[in-house]
């Protein structure tokens, strides 16, 4: 699964063209912040932020829909 758009992607999620360009640049757009914001709350953990930045992405992918 890439988030950063091309590829194919297999699975229940029926993300279309569009949607697809909505959340890579939901992805560039925003990475960086929220990257910033978990590190906080992880107190600082680069792995464990990432993690989290990596599920929240994940997530607005499969609910790109409703964004």
């Amino acid at each position: 699964m890439s988030l950063l758009g091309g590829g194919f992607r297999s699975g229940p999620v029926g993300v279309t063209g569009g949607e697809d360009a909505i959340i890579t640049a939901l992805y560039q757009t925003y990475r960086a912040p929220l990257m910033a914001f978990v590190l906080r709350l992880t107190d600082g953990d680069p792995h464990r932020a990432e993690d989290v930045v990596q599920e929240t992405m994940v997530r607005a992918w499969r609910e790109a829909s409703r964004l």
